[in-house]
């Protein structure tokens, strides 16, 4: 992961910044991120407040999602739904897409589908990470905060192999 500045705070938690303003998720240099992380077979998408909402997003989340939980509403402006196994390992520039319709967007992986309505109803509870990670077994989430270009990752696996 070359030019990528990584920050690893311990073994659950790392930020990965790269340069310029805005991340693009589809960027070469977290391939080796992306493809580590294909260990877990469900991947989710959290999206809070979104920039906006029109008939390419919809299209968008239509073609990437598996099964939508949450879906943006004129009160809440958020998307939690599973992803399409093909969608994360093949369409990242199409992911890119989407995480950039929203403000806090977020990736979470679960290491069984069983504890998928665990994840649900946590979410459902509480929208913080820490919240989640908590509640939830085996479950690695990479989200984007206030700055643009940095990647957070926290989990309650060790993330050592990762990286």
């Amino acid at each position: 992961m070359q030019n990528l500045n990584i920050n690893k705070y311990d073994s659950y938690k790392a930020s990965i910044k790269l340069p310029g303003n805005d991340l693009d998720i589809s960027d070469v240099r977290l391939t080796r991120l992306f493809d580590s992380l294909k260990i877990f077979e469900n991947v989710y998408f959290i999206g809070n407040r979104a920039y906006f909402s029109d008939d390419q997003v919809d299209q968008t989340i239509d073609f990437l999602n598996e099964e939508v939980f949450i879906k943006n509403t004129s009160k809440s402006f958020r998307l939690f739904c599973r992803l399409k196994p093909v969608s994360f390992n093949y369409n990242r520039k199409l992911l890119n897409k989407l995480w950039q319709y929203y403000e806090f967007p977020a990736f979470i992986f679960l290491g069984d589908k069983v504890d998928e309505s665990d994840l649900i109803t946590a979410y459902n509870t509480s929208t913080f990470h820490d919240d989640l990670i908590k509640n939830v077994d085996n479950l690695v989430i990479l989200f984007r905060l206030a700055e643009q270009n940095v990647i957070w990752i926290k989990g309650n696996v060790n993330l050592s192999v990762f990286f």
